[in-house]
């Protein structure tokens, strides 16, 4: 690539040369296919929340985490092209080694890109444009596109298997509520007067929930209220007679309230990762903590469900703090 800027500072001896510092990159390689490039650009992004106020110019901008890192190249697939010094591709590049790459792009599957200054980096194929030109007698140029990706296998498991804890309070609070609606005439006249809904009160929480600054106070407050008000006809039910259609509703306040625990929990340990662990047999909970291992208080904080569990049954998913 010709250049054609001049420097209004004198070079030193202590200066790269500029092909040095080029020569000294490495290779561009997807999936074990080498390739050469005429040019690559790499595109860092952040997420960002803008924050406005009604009595203030500017904003508040917010990090919100880092968009995937996204690279697009412009490779000559031409025969002809002399390698570089830390470039190791195989002749032909047309068909021989365009045919191997394109079927690398085709996989649709993470694979590693060495990225010439980067380094190896997790990637998705995202586009992979290939011309055929009547000018170009040599081979085809081709514009690839990755996109980072982060396949943390366990992780990922992790998090499809632990239900959100708002969007479980959300469930929880709809089960209550279509179980006071069909309550026993024994128990209704031992229920709170006030008329009002477990799913409104779960909305309110998720309305806090899903703005991208948390307002502490504001979510632990609303959480509390839920709790009491759960709480009220959890007294309710056990000052009544003892009457089996009455169990949905008794179920549904333990399962509101567990999930509105572990959403306050969540709040104020915000920034400590949750992982899940499964039982293999039936043990008791300080066994199960010794086996993940984890701290026994930090086992109980997570999963109060089970403190009232002699022995925790087989197959039980039970959270803990990762540590690292």
């Amino acid at each position: 690539m010709a250049a054609s800027f001049v420097s209004p500072v004198p070079a030193t001896a202590n200066e790269a040369d500029a092909g040095a510092l080029f020569a000294s990159l490495l290779e561009f390689r997807w999936r074990d296919v080498s390739f050469p490039t005429a040019g690559f650009h790499t595109r860092l992004r952040q997420d960002l929340a803008i924050h406005k106020f009604a009595d203030r110019d500017g904003a508040h901008i917010e990090s919100t985490g880092r968009a995937p890192l996204e690279i697009r190249a412009r490779i000559p697939f031409i025969n002809g092209l002399l390698a570089g010094a830390n470039e190791t591709w195989q002749r032909p590049l047309y068909p021989f080694t365009w045919r191997k790459f394109f079927a690398a792009c085709a996989d649709k599957t993470s694979g590693t890109l060495q990225h010439p200054e980067l380094g190896p980096i997790t990637c998705k194929v995202e586009t992979c444009d290939v011309d055929w030109n009547a000018a170009v007698r040599g081979g085809v140029w081709v514009d690839a596109t990755w996109i980072e990706t982060d396949d943390t296998g366990l992780d990922l498991e992790n998090d499809l298997a632990a239900p959100s804890p708002a969007a479980q309070v959300a469930a929880a609070a709809g089960d209550l509520d279509r179980a006071i609606a069909n309550a026993s005439p024994i128990v209704t006249p031992t229920l709170p007067k006030e008329q009002f809904s477990f799913s409104d009160l779960a909305f309110a929480i998720r309305g806090v929930i899903d703005v991208p600054t948390m307002v502490t106070k504001d979510i632990g407050g609303r959480i509390d209220n839920l709790l009491y008000e759960s709480n009220t006809i959890l007294q309710a039910l056990q000052g009544a007679d003892s009457n089996a259609l009455n169990w949905p509703m008794y179920d549904a306040v333990i399962k509101l309230q567990s999930a509105g625990r572990d959403l306050k929990q969540l709040q104020l340990n915000k920034g400590r990762a949750v992982a899940l662990y499964t039982t293999t047999v039936d043990q008791p909970l300080w066994l199960v903590a010794q086996n993940i291992p984890a701290p026994l208080d930090d086992v109980m904080t997570l999963n109060p469900r089970l403190i009232s569990f002699s022995v925790v049954p087989r197959d039980t998913v039970v959270r803990y703090y990762k540590t690292s």
